[in-house]
Formats: C-alpha cells, sequence, structure tokens
C-alpha cells in the first residue's frame, strides 16, 4: 500500500505522520518560527492595569530560544526554553516608572515541576515618592506574566 501524501493527512491529537505506526516511533515537529512570534507577541501585549497605574512591555530585547512538538507512543511532548529581556514602563500619566525584566529561563521544565521562573527586575527610573506604589505593582507581574504566558502560549503551542 503507497504511503498517503502527508499534506493530505488529517492530524489527530497523539499521533504522527502516516510512516509512523501506531504513533509509536519518536516524531518531531519543529515550531521554533512560530513559537517565537508567538511568544514574542504576547510578551510585547503584556499590560496591566492596577488602580490608575499600567505596566506596560515597552520592547522585548534578546528573545533566544526554541520549540517543538513530539510524538512518542501515542504521547504528544511540548518542549519550549526561552530567555528574554524585557523593558517595561509603569505610568498613570504623572507618575512614570521604567526598568527591565530578564526572564534567563521560560521553559515546560521550569513550569512542570511547579517552580517560578526567574524574574530579574531593575528599575532604571523612578520618583522616590512612587516608589512604594511602584515596587508593589512589580512585585505582582511575575505571577500575572507567567499566567499570560500559559494561556497564551503554551496552551496554544500544546495545540499544535
Amino acid at each position: 500500500m503507497p504511503i498517503k501524501d502527508p499534506s493530505k493527512i488529517n492530524k489527530v491529537e497523539g499521533t504522527g505522520s502516516a510512516w509512523n505506526n501506531n504513533s509509536y516511533q519518536w516524531e518531531e515537529k519543529n515550531v521554533d518560527k512560530w513559537a517565537t512570534e508567538t511568544i514574542e507577541k504576547v510578551l510585547k501585549n503584556f499590560a496591566i492595569k492596577e488602580d490608575k497605574l499600567t505596566f506596560s512591555v515597552k520592547s522585548v530585547n534578546d528573545l533566544v530560544g526554541e520549540s517543538s512538538v513530539s510524538i512518542r507512543r501515542q504521547k504528544k511532548i511540548v518542549t519550549y526554553e526561552y530567555s528574554v529581556c524585557l523593558e517595561w514602563s509603569i505610568s498613570d500619566g504623572t507618575i512614570e516608572a521604567t526598568g527591565f525584566f530578564n526572564l534567563p529561563e521560560i521553559s515546560n521544565d521550569v513550569l512542570e515541576s511547579g517552580d517560578e521562573w526567574q524574574i530579574d527586575a531593575k528599575i532604571t527610573k523612578v520618583e522616590d515618592k512612587t516608589m512604594e506604589y511602584v515596587t508593589k505593582m512589580i512585585n505582582q507581574i511575575p505571577r500575572k506574566l507567567r499566567k499570560e504566558i500559559q494561556e497564551k502560549f503554551v496552551d496554544e503551542l500544546t495545540k499544535k
């Protein structure tokens, strides 16, 4: 029996290509281009508003990493590992603070282990009288950023 054209095969969750009988053999799908574009978009659009303060990402710098989706024994295996530096600002129109978040490892290993992603924060500009408000907001960012990455990147990657 001839092997079907792979582009015409309907994919089913947890199954590999037509040549991969019972999806038993290791089969990996490179999703780097899609994943890098998607995580960059998620990070660029990340913003939260608390009281009158708005936190937003001004730029995504030094985004480096890779992602893949694999099949083995009818199980989907999703892997990703990125590092990135985010330039951010916090403002309410009168208050302005700026800085950087360095995320050295956004990965499935850290997420699956239940650990928190390491986020190193650096404030480059803030007024003394607003430091308390800015610090409070910065301390909330990692949890909210992790949730955003989970929902808008990892969950979508898992569907690939």
